[in-house]
């Protein structure tokens, strides 16, 4: 089981002629198998990341609905409310947004990693008590066991 944050689902509807992305994108879609979860905020995220697509005509509106329509059946939803203290928590500790570490603290309740596509979170992470919750999605050997 592993965490997925809305950095690695919004792979999963992306393409890209950029080289990194692409890898990205490839490294994503080997996920799939998994059993993924996600607090659901995930949901609310990933609905503004494909709305902000389809505002940059990178998608149409009905791929859109489509990728928010089957996510959960791609990743087990949890509920974000048993997770607001210790994210709260997180928060605090990392000073960083408190809506990055509800994924922590999921991870950190559930004893598994996030895999994130976000380098700045985890760079922030890096070298801090957090730093076991997390691994980058082209991080592979660290999560891909």
């Amino acid at each position: 089981m592993l965490i997925v944050d809305t950095s690695v689902a919004a792979r999963w509807v992306i393409g890209s002629d950029d080289p990194v992305l692409s890898d990205e994108v490839s490294i994503a879609l080997t996920l799939l198998p998994r059993r993924l979860v996600a607090p659901d905020l995930l949901m609310a995220e990933f609905a503004n990341v494909m709305w902000k697509k389809v505002r940059a005509q990178e998608i149409g509106p009905a791929q859109a609905r489509e990728a928010v329509a089957v996510l959960p059946d791609i990743v087990e939803l949890i509920p974000t409310a048993g997770l607001a203290d210790r994210a709260m928590d997180i928060s605090l500790q990392l000073d960083h947004p408190a809506y990055d570490c509800f994924f922590l603290a999921a991870a950190q309740m559930l004893e598994t990693i996030v895999i994130s596509a976000d380098r700045k979170l985890v760079r922030r992470c890096a070298d801090t008590a957090f730093s076991g919750l997390i691994a980058g999605l082209t991080d592979r050997p660290s999560w891909q066991a």
